[in-house]
């Protein structure tokens, strides 16, 4: 099993950058960062994007296969179930995909029924 922790120090010391510069980038105080690196707490995923960023990746190159990340209620850090993150990374873009691609067909049936109220002026 992974530790998302170990994939941070990974992608920390590929990019040759220190806690406190990774820290600093992401606006976060360095004590924070570490916490994160040694599985110690936990963050929100807003933070993702940033630290792909700052280590020059997707997104998706912070799930390897085999990591395991804890899933949290924000009111209570000690419950929470463990997925595979990969698999729940790909199972949230598949639901965004889908979410988007319901809201584009309702988006073209609102032109349809815009273009026939206009016409039907005319």
């Amino acid at each position: 099993m992974i530790l998302f922790g170990a994939v941070l120090i990974q992608h920390r010391e590929r990019t040759k950058l220190t806690q406190k510069e990774v820290a600093e980038r992401i606006g976060v105080c360095k004590t924070t960062y570490h916490n994160w690196e040694s599985d110690k707490r936990v963050f929100t995923v807003d933070y993702l994007p940033k630290l792909a960023e700052v280590f020059g990746i997707d997104v998706v190159d912070l799930f390897p296969g085999g990591l395991q990340v804890r899933v949290i209620q924000p009111a209570n850090e000690e419950t929470g179930a463990t997925f595979d993150a990969r698999q729940l990374y790909e199972d949230l873009v598949g639901s965004l995909r889908e979410t988007i691609a319901l809201l584009r067909d309702e988006n073209n049936k609102l032109r349809m029924q815009a273009r026939q109220t206009h016409a039907s002026f005319d």
